[in-house]
């Protein structure tokens, strides 16, 4: 590893100019019987924070089930020291989101997170911590756990298998590791900077790449309620004009009972409509013939 420029009162820094030598130096310390590292401090505590990531138990939903079976003894994430998950927020390095957050969950979500310990992490296990997965056209399921508190990693699944996760979890570790403990891009903010109340993340967005979160999450809301405004309702149809209807025909009440003189006047009336019907028929025939 790279040393740069060390003071040692007893070996002035001009007697070597590349890091062969120093290696050289502490390979005849160690032939002798002297253990010697090189390093400095930062990397010494990069190394071992890096190897004892201890999450915070937050699985809200399926993905929950896979981070268990990683700690199983199939797959043993202890091997990386992973191993050890805290309940309490103020003894966890990370929050590992394992699960669908709903808008009544990221409160929840939000306390724990600011009431942990910098330096913090969180991973996104899972499509709905992402995106809000198969739910996200929901109207409770929030579209990425992104838009209340910064994502380090993210895990992508429906649910993720246990090696995805073991993934993430060195990509995290591989983060840590180049990060400055004492200062530095990663975690140093000024006076001012701590008074704003403002992740590193979003002090990042803003001065690097232009980007305000307040922005995008105004944007997101925006396009979802664009999304989800109902459709205007159809217009009505006109009303078709009233045609001329022809009168009824007067309805015969039958409130009395019939005698037999009623019957047979009804009969002599039929018998005289159908003459004439009859005659009406032979009349037109012989017209037509004619």
């Amino acid at each position: 590893m790279e040393i740069r420029k060390p003071k040692i009162k007893s070996l002035p820094y001009e007697e070597w100019k590349d890091n062969e030598t120093l290696e050289q130096i502490a390979s005849d310390l160690n032939d002798g019987g002297t253990n010697l590292v090189l390093g400095n401090l930062d990397q010494l505590i990069n190394w071992g924070r890096s190897n004892s990531l201890w999450s915070l138990t937050f699985a809200t939903s399926c993905c929950g089930i896979e981070f268990m079976s990683v700690g199983c003894a199939r797959y043993d994430f202890s091997r990386f020291g992973f191993e050890v998950t805290r309940n309490s927020p103020r003894q966890a390095d990370l929050i590992m989101c394992a699960g669908t957050i709903t808008n009544k969950m990221a409160p929840v979500l939000k306390r724990l997170y600011d009431q942990m310990a910098e330096p913090k992490y969180v991973i996104a296990v899972g499509g709905c911590a992402i995106s809000g997965g198969p739910f996200k056209d929901s109207y409770h399921v929030m579209r990425g756990i992104d838009e209340i508190i910064p994502v380090d990693v993210y895990i992508p699944g429906c649910p993720p298998r246990p090696e995805a996760i073991m993934y993430g979890m060195m990509q995290l570790q591989r983060k840590v590791k180049i990060e400055k403990f004492f200062g530095g891009a990663n975690h140093k903010q000024t006076a001012e900077e701590k008074e704003l109340g403002k992740s590193n993340s979003a002090l990042i967005f803003e001065e690097k790449l232009g980007i305000s979160a307040e922005d995008i999450k105004t944007k997101r809301e925006a396009e979802w309620q664009e999304m989800k405004k109902p459709a205007a309702k159809p217009a009505r149809p006109a009303a078709a004009p009233k045609t001329e209807t022809t009168e009824k025909k007067a309805t015969i009440v039958v409130d009395k009972p019939v005698s037999k003189e009623d019957v047979e006047k009804l009969g002599k009336e039929i018998d005289q409509l159908s003459s004439e019907a009859t005659a009406k028929t032979s009349e037109e025939t012989n017209t037509k013939q004619s």
